[in-house]
């Protein structure tokens, strides 16, 4: 199985810095939020609601990655509510330009992956 590097981008929230990635991890906890329809969440791409599950998913997946624990030492869990009464909606905005480009670069990675599993098994037959 083929790895692929995944692009990051630095984001700094109270006052930690956390290097967001968008991968499987990010992408089945939004999915999760949108009951199961990521499409949903795809369509909506840069709606208030998608950026703050996008960043829940990012920074949680970010802190497990890091190592980065909560006062009493458990793992660091974010959620979209959690992020909307703390970001304001500059922040919000600011926060879905860096993290956009992240989400589609792995949406097209995983199109991707399928077109070429879906070729090989056409190859077979």
């Amino acid at each position: 199985m083929e790895t692929t590097k995944l692009k990051t981008v630095d984001y700094e929230f109270e006052g930690r810095v956390y290097r967001l990635s968008c991968n499987m991890n990010v992408i089945a906890y939004v999915q999760e939020e949108y009951d199961g329809n990521l499409f949903q969440a795809l369509d909506r791409v840069r709606g208030i609601k998608s950026t703050l599950a996008f960043l829940a998913g990012m920074l949680t997946d970010a802190a497990d990655s890091q190592g980065i624990k909560d006062e009493n030492g458990l793992p660091l869990v974010f959620t979209r509510k959690q992020l909307g009464r703390k970001l304001t909606l500059p922040q919000t905005i600011e926060a879905g330009k860096l993290i956009y480009p992240l989400v589609l670069e792995e949406v097209m990675r995983q199109k991707e992956a399928g077109e070429t599993t879906q070729e090989q098994k056409d190859e077979k037959n």
